[in-house]
């Protein structure tokens, strides 16, 4: 089934991306194989490749018997933010997934999106 828009015309599937507009907005692209949307592709990699180090870093850091507690604080925010972008990388490969199989979006990674948010709040309880 071919979706349309309001004016009849055939409405062309588009890719959420990685990163947002100035105004903060979502930034699409329509699917394909052009520049942008490899650009896009390598931006998911890093980000997940980023998202690994600080894990490991932050078992390290974990690891370390004398370890600060602000040292504590500081791998706690890192890794709050890298499961943050991780989620997103992964709630942009569902939406691809379901934009290609015509399945409508779900709502993907809210457990995990509550996971960052609750290290997030467990820095800020602490008053750092």
């Amino acid at each position: 089934m071919t979706d349309h828009d309001e004016h009849g015309t055939t409405a062309q599937p588009l890719r959420r991306l990685p990163w947002t507009t100035e105004a903060g907005h979502p930034a699409y692209v329509p699917f394909g194989d052009g520049a942008v949307t490899r650009i896009a592709e390598a931006m998911e990699v890093s980000i997940l490749e980023s998202a690994r180090f600080d894990a490991r870093r932050a078992r390290a850091v974990i690891g370390e018997p004398t370890t600060t507690v602000n040292e504590l604080r500081a791998a706690l925010r890192t890794l709050a933010h890298a499961v943050d972008d991780a989620v997103n990388v992964a709630e942009l490969r569902g939406e691809r997934l379901d934009s290609e199989e015509g399945i409508p979006q779900p709502l993907i990674g809210q457990a995990a999106r509550e996971v960052g948010q609750c290290l997030r709040d467990m820095v800020a309880d602490t008053g750092h």
